[in-house]
């Protein structure tokens, strides 16, 4: 969705994503989301389902992952200048 701030003639793009659960699709979905960032030059802004963590703190409770789980997002931010925006409220969106 391209966004319009008409009172400071700015654009900006919102997307939902949804990144797969399964790892063997993880690659090249990450891939493409960086060919995307080279299509555009406006501030990005990705939301919904990242099936991904960027800390051990985000998770509570069931099995521990290695720290190559951490990485995926946490590369892909760092290969596109991105950044998380903080939590504010309930911080676990979902049990199990």
């Amino acid at each position: 969705m391209l966004v319009h701030d008409t009172n400071n003639a700015y654009d900006s793009i919102i997307s939902e994503i949804y990144v797969p659960a399964q790892l063997r699709d993880k690659d090249p979905f990450w891939n493409y989301l960086k060919e995307l960032t080279e299509l555009f030059d406006l501030p990005w802004c990705l939301i919904k389902d990242f099936n991904e963590l960027t800390n051990p703190t985000e998770k509570k409770g069931g099995q521990n992952y290695l720290f190559t789980k951490y990485q995926q997002l946490n590369n892909f931010l760092r290969q596109t200048h991105g950044t998380c925006v903080p939590v504010n409220g309930t911080i676990y969106t979902w049990n199990k």
